[in-house]
């Protein structure tokens, strides 16, 4: 059935017609619908939900190589334009789909590393609490129905701390929130320590346009957080 919903739904004018023009709330004025909504706020319907995570199964799990193609062809957008956050934020909150949960994650966080002096303060803000607290409630049920899903998550989480690390202290609070999970179940647990393990890799600067401000995040990191996570 996924075979035939992925060629019905990508044929003609093509799936992302509907999906990247989501209608907004019935109060948002002009302006507002400029901005990505809040996290998991309403900007997909069920049918355009389901619609993407039959896309997502063929694009990572296809029978053929066409069908492959024809989703990644519909996809693509997605997670190349930024105003879609809105849409992949969604998807994330809302998806029952480990296939779609992992595109979404790995979308926003291509999204996020390529266009962060775009997103405002307030979403940054909402992206990092919202994650912290998807992993809090979700996490220990993924890693037993879904564990691939959990790693996409966790490193999105990982990116948003590493890019707003420099922008104030109340993002660098990493060891009172990670503490959280720490003191819950063995499978928060774990969680924590792969909120540790992954953050510490991806503070490592890297060679490129943005290398010597990563180096300024990556001393803050070591002088301020590191200390703590070796508590661990």
């Amino acid at each position: 059935s996924s075979h035939r919903q992925t060629q019905t739904e990508t044929g003609g004018g093509g799936a992302l017609s509907s999906l990247r023009r989501p209608a907004g709330p019935p109060h948002a004025d002009a302006g507002a619908a400029d901005h990505p909504a809040a996290i998991g706020g309403r900007v997909m319907d069920a049918a355009q939900l389901s619609q993407l995570e039959g896309l997502c199964h063929a694009l990572y799990n296809a029978t053929s190589e066409a069908d492959r193609a024809q989703a990644h062809q519909t996809l693509l957008p997605l997670v190349q334009n930024p105003q879609c956050m809105q849409q992949l934020q969604f998807v994330l909150a809302n998806t029952s789909s480990p296939h779609a949960l992992i595109f979404s994650a790995t979308g926003l966080m291509k999204l996020i590393t390529t266009h962060w002096t775009s997103v405002s303060d307030q979403q940054k803000e909402e992206m990092r609490n919202f994650l912290f607290d998807y992993l809090a409630k979700n996490g220990p049920d993924l890693y037993r129905s879904a564990p691939l899903g959990v790693s996409p998550v966790v490193r999105l989480l990982c990116r948003v701390i590493k890019l707003a690390w420099l922008e104030g202290p109340q993002h660098q609070d990493i060891a009172v929130r990670v503490d959280q999970f720490l003191r819950s179940s063995p499978l928060h647990w774990v969680l924590g320590l792969e909120i540790y393990t992954d953050l510490t890799t991806d503070m490592q600067p890297t060679v490129g346009p943005s290398m010597s401000r990563f180096r300024r995040t990556a001393l803050s990191f070591r002088d301020s957080a590191l200390p703590d996570i070796f508590k661990t």
